[in-house]
């Protein structure tokens, strides 16, 4: 079974987005606060920190600025931290409570799957290579471009036509891709995949392309 805690890492959050949670989980806090004996601090203390910081990103630029808001920061997010590991002793995952708290949750860990089927936006022949843009993939961690040239699957290479996991490959964390490193002016067999969790690759229907 799949526990939602609250969150307790603000180290992420930028300042305006920081703000913005810990007023909501104050402002919660402070309105539901029987739901939530024994708190380390108290919704009127946890205000003090978020007023401090506020006070000094507001404040015109002085030497010690830096040094003040680094303290502000870590005050706030320490305070978030304890607040926010009570709030999980407390709700031992019931929802309702979570939601009375204003803490952001964690979401559930579940297996992705099998990805969709790759597919290619665009595709530009420069010289000894491509430029490739393919389309996103929800839940895609990388991309795989593989290729032969036309001629070798047509003159021999019949073999390994439809694997294409054996054909030479490229490999992107996001969907756009430049390869240069081919022959000049040679028609290429190309096939996309998108690469998540599961093992299983779901590969593009193969184009042609030859290169300038």
């Amino acid at each position: 079974m799949v526990v939602i805690k609250a969150k307790i890492d603000f180290s992420k959050y930028e300042m305006d987005d920081l703000d913005e949670k810990a007023s909501t989980i104050q402002s919660q806090l402070n309105t539901n606060i029987a739901d939530f004996p024994g708190l380390p601090l108290t919704p009127a203390q946890l205000l003090v920190l978020i007023v401090a910081l506020r006070t000094v990103l507001d404040s015109p630029v002085y030497p010690e600025k830096t040094a003040d808001t680094k303290k502000a920061l870590k005050d706030l997010r320490s305070a978030l931290r304890k607040l926010g590991n009570k709030v999980n002793e407390i709700a031992d995952g019931d929802l309702v409570l979570l939601a009375k708290s204003g803490f952001p949750t964690t979401e559930p860990h579940l297996p992705v799957g099998q990805l969709d089927k790759a597919s290619f936006k665009n595709i530009v022949s420069i010289p000894g290579g491509f430029e490739i843009d393919l389309n996103k993939l929800l839940h895609a961690k990388g991309y795989m471009v593989c290729l032969l040239p036309t001629i070798d699957l047509l003159n021999g290479s019949k073999a390994i036509a439809n694997k294409f996991g054996k054909w030479p490959w490229y490999h992107s964390t996001n969907t756009k891709l430049r390869i240069t490193d081919l022959d000049n002016s040679v028609k290429y067999t190309i096939v996309a995949v998108g690469v998540g969790t599961d093992k299983t690759l779901t590969f593009s229907d193969p184009i042609e392309r030859t290169t300038q």
